[in-house]
């Protein structure tokens, strides 16, 4: 618990807004991780430009809507993340099928496309929706905590 000078209110800092941090962090290293390795099979032009530009925008407004701009007006972060789960989850999947969608443009996309990807893919939008729909504390407790060791996985031993 955090306890503000200001007026003396008590803030409770619980779980989520670490396990949300965690996993936006994580979050973050996605699109360049996935980027680098197919730096090669991409050509760079005005519209690629333009679209990562949106795409990171569009990253960006998801990743703030995290923590409320406004922290006088919370006392509860899990009230925060109840309210804003679902716009911050959506963002995330709508941007994992743009990704796909600006690649097959580009490349041949099923020439990437392994069991591990498609299984893992599949893995992070089941897992997201899942935390977009379920009101239960534990049960978004482990469905960001797979999340997380997920990407932790992935990106350390392939």
């Amino acid at each position: 618990r955090y306890s503000s000078v200001r007026d003396h209110a008590r803030f409770r800092v619980k779980h989520w807004p670490a396990k949300a941090t965690l996993c936006t962090s994580i979050f973050e290293a996605r699109p360049i991780s996935f980027e680098w390795r197919v730096r090669d099979l991409i050509s760079v032009s005005t519209a690629m430009v333009t679209g990562v530009t949106a795409f990171a925008a569009c990253y960006y407004r998801g990743m703030r809507l995290v923590f409320p701009s406004e922290p006088e007006r919370f006392t509860d972060l899990d009230d925060h993340f109840y309210r804003v789960r679902r716009g911050v989850l959506g963002i995330l999947i709508v941007l994992v099928f743009a990704q796909w969608i600006y690649l097959h443009s580009q490349i041949d996309l099923w020439a990437l496309i392994t069991p591990l990807s498609l299984t893992t893919t599949a893995l992070l939008i089941g897992l997201m929706a899942a935390a977009m729909i379920t009101r239960s504390d534990w049960v978004n407790i482990t469905l960001l905590a797979v999340l997380n060791l997920r990407y932790l996985v992935l990106y350390l031993f392939f």
